[in-house]
């Protein structure tokens, strides 16, 4: 048993809430403005299967967010 799997699973959870507190995450959008739906079966086959290329739009929940993501962008880089 991996004695760092508490650590492992934590440190997943953290970045994920870290991610959903940051940022919206939704469907990527046509030139109409419409959201582009997502095939949830569109991945590759076999043991590593993972979804094919999809448009995406992530933006930050809101300009305090944004502010908050940079200064902690800039304190990891020093």
């Amino acid at each position: 048993i991996c004695p760092g799997r508490y650590l492992g699973s934590r440190s997943v959870w953290i970045g994920i809430a870290r991610l959903l507190w940051a940022f919206n995450i939704g469907p990527g959008l046509d030139d109409a403005g419409n959201p582009i739906p997502v095939d949830p079966y569109d991945c590759t086959s076999g043991i590593t299967s993972e979804p094919y290329p999809f448009p995406v739009s992530i933006t930050a929940r809101s300009e305090a967010h944004a502010k908050t993501i940079r200064n902690a962008w800039n304190a990891a880089q020093s």
